[in-house]
């Protein structure tokens, strides 16, 4: 049986605290490069004990989604289908539909539905942060508020 694999959380900062179970040590791990979270590292504490932690950069909690909707760039008319994947307060990633062109940076507007009892429509502005083949990582800007259905949502 394979020992239980423990999430430490990078902080904006690029360093992280381990901390052992078993004596209560604490690490400060520091210069974490952005290629590194996602990747399991072994730890050795002083007090004996081993174990694997994995580096996470997320801030907030993603929720696992299927919500149809459809995308478009601010820059060019017209729609596109897409599958919301996950979503959290901070952003979310989606599925197209077709092959797209969007590109890291690309501001687009996306617009869903909860699939909560009240449906609430979700329209917003989002940044591009990831463009995969068919897969698209978004950011929330900064100065938009959270809307509190959303927030709602996520805690369900």
């Amino acid at each position: 049986m394979s020992e239980p694999v423990k999430k430490v959380y990078v902080s904006q900062d690029n360093s992280a605290i381990v901390i052992c179970e078993a004596c209560g040590r604490t690490k400060k791990l520091v210069n974490i490069q952005e290629e590194q979270p996602g990747k399991k590292i072994r730890v050795h504490c002083g007090c004996g004990a081993n174990f694997t932690i994995i580096l996470e950069r997320r801030r907030y909690y993603r929720k696992q989604v299927y919500l149809p909707g459809y995308y478009a760039k601010t820059s060019v008319p017209g729609e596109h289908p897409m599958i919301v994947r996950d979503i959290s307060l901070g952003g979310l990633r989606f599925e197209t539909v077709e092959e797209h062109d969007l590109r890291k940076g690309d501001v687009v507007r996306v617009r869903f539905r909860l699939d909560n009892p009240d449906r609430t429509s979700i329209t917003r502005p989002v940044i591009v942060r990831y463009a995969g083949h068919k897969v698209v990582g978004t950011e929330y800007f900064k100065d938009d508020p959270v809307d509190r259905a959303l927030g709602a949502y996520l805690l369900k």
